[in-house]
């Protein structure tokens, strides 16, 4: 996080994609609430990539490495789930 302070332009990239990342969540808790509500979270966060997926196909943009195409069925924990996701 010293780096991000040091650097403006790295400031400005954390901050837009923050700012992407609560929009996306005040979007998934507003119009699929129910939905979410009734899946489990591998179910959700697999529906999630598969939609980031489709997203990209066009640009054939590669997934960054270390990110799971399937969550790990031994990572229930929410705090495991995001800490692998933010790798």
């Amino acid at each position: 996080m010293a780096d991000i302070n040091r650097n403006p332009l790295l400031k400005d990239k954390f901050k837009e994609k923050h700012k992407l990342r609560n929009q996306l969540v005040i979007s998934l808790k507003h119009h699929h609430h129910e939905t979410l509500g009734q899946v489990p979270l591998d179910v959700a966060v697999n529906g999630m990539y598969k939609a980031w997926q489709a997203c990209h196909s066009e640009t054939s943009e590669q997934l960054p490495h270390g990110v799971p195409t399937e969550i790990n069925p031994k990572m229930h924990q929410l705090g495991a789930i995001v800490r692998h996701l933010h790798r």
